[in-house]
């Protein structure tokens, strides 16, 4: 049969599965044939890959009129511009990787997991991806959904190049960015990306202040996101940040990670998985509740013990008292804004005294751990030095110290 008879058949059976009507099926019948549905969809997907390959190796996009591949996609398949460039890194990605490849082709795999799949491959490199990674990853994708497959990729990338998941982080830190501004018509826009400790932080907040979903209220996901952040705003205004809760991120990390012991994997980021390096976890872990727990080989909790606050009230409010907030050179934030930072960290076995904390704002916290900046201090002076990364001693008034 012909290309075009073949699509003409097609058509006829997507045209029978469209004249059944799902209300004629049981619960168990329309759950099936949407699954079988989903099959062939991702098969159908593979082919258009497969198509665009043909075009892209061929350059066959010059002779329909278009300068390349990706604006072929654009006119004659009508995609947005990130999602035809999406399409042609798919399809040079996918010629290093058969068996993602057959996967794709039978339809146990969607394009989404395609591109999660592609991409660690190039994070990881194709020693990693041909020594056992692809076949990881293929397992996650062919069971659970394509967000799970990058977590998995994130893992498994932070296990092959921890230094690399540091610098990764740091990039993420650099490139955060928040836009809050008045449209013409009065309403408020926000656009924003934030690091994925922020980020933690905002989405546990909003969980809290948003309602679950009714079919009563009638409200979208969006909307109910939109009255979670305003009451979360009204909750802060209503208390003063002197009582605002400490924020609530949870990590999961070994005590040998965050002494730096080599082998080790540093820290998984609350219920996303998301991994952190192990100096991001050493900052969160400065001033925190800790819950300690013991785990067996494959890491099934065996005991979990009670948390208790790492610094004390008591000892934060002498902190409050001697360091009146962030003790770091010309930073005024309040003491409400601030972290108690160990100076020597207490998983190295650094004492939780007065002696061995000030308080650090967030941004300067992150400076002394993943921004490689160190600070020293005399307790009996009251004095803090900072040192910029490589020794020099920062004064904020005259300049680096030589």
């Amino acid at each position: 049969m012909s290309s075009i008879g073949v699509l003409a058949a097609l058509d006829a059976a997507i045209d029978a599965l469209a004249a059944a009507d799902p209300a004629d099926l049981p619960d168990l019948g329309v759950t099936q044939r949407a699954a079988q549905v989903q099959t062939r969809l991702c098969r159908l997907q593979a082919l258009v890959s497969r198509d665009v390959a043909a075009v892209h190796a061929r350059g066959a996009a010059f002779a329909d009129g278009f300068g390349s591949t990706q604006a072929f996609l654009r006119r004659r398949l009508r995609l947005d511009a990130r999602p035809a460039a999406r399409q042609v890194q798919l399809t040079q990605g996918l010629s290093d990787l058969p068996d993602t490849l057959t996967a794709f082709a039978a339809g146990e795999i969607s394009v989404d997991h395609v591109a999660a799949i592609c991409q660690a491959s190039k994070d990881l490199g194709p020693e990693a991806t041909a020594g056992g990674a692809e076949k990881l990853l293929l397992d996650e994708a062919r069971s659970q959904p394509p967000a799970a497959v990058w977590r998995l990729a994130r893992l498994l990338r932070e296990r092959v190049d921890p230094d690399g998941e540091e610098e990764r982080q740091a990039r993420q830190h650099r490139d955060r960015w928040l836009n809050v501004a008045r449209t013409f018509q009065g309403a408020v826009a926000v656009q924003g990306v934030l690091d994925p400790v922020t980020g933690d932080l905002l989405l546990d907040a909003l969980a809290a202040f948003t309602s679950p979903p009714s079919f009563a209220d009638g409200r979208t996901p969006g909307q109910r996101s939109v009255d979670g952040l305003a009451d979360l705003c009204r909750a802060a205004i209503a208390n003063p940040p002197a009582t605002v809760p400490r924020p609530q991120v949870t990590i999961t990390v070994a005590l040998d990670a965050l002494r730096g012991t080599p082998g080790h994997d540093a820290g998984l980021l609350g219920e996303s998985g998301q991994p952190i390096c192990a100096e991001t976890a050493r900052r969160l872990a400065c001033d925190c509740g800790v819950i300690p727990a013991v785990l067996n080989s494959v890491g099934e909790p065996l005991d979990i013990g009670r948390q208790s606050r790492l610094v004390p009230t008591g000892m934060r409010r002498a902190l409050a008292l001697r360091d009146k907030g962030c003790r770091f050179p010309g930073c005024d934030k309040p003491p409400a804004a601030t972290d108690a930072h160990h100076i020597t960290h207490w998983a190295r076995h650094g004492p939780t005294a007065l002696r061995n904390l000030v308080l650090l704002c967030a941004f300067h916290h992150w400076l002394v751990h993943e921004g490689r900046w160190s600070i020293s201090f005399d307790p009996d002076l009251n004095l803090l030095t900072a040192y910029r990364p490589g020794g020099v001693a920062y004064d904020l008034v005259s300049g680096p110290q030589r």
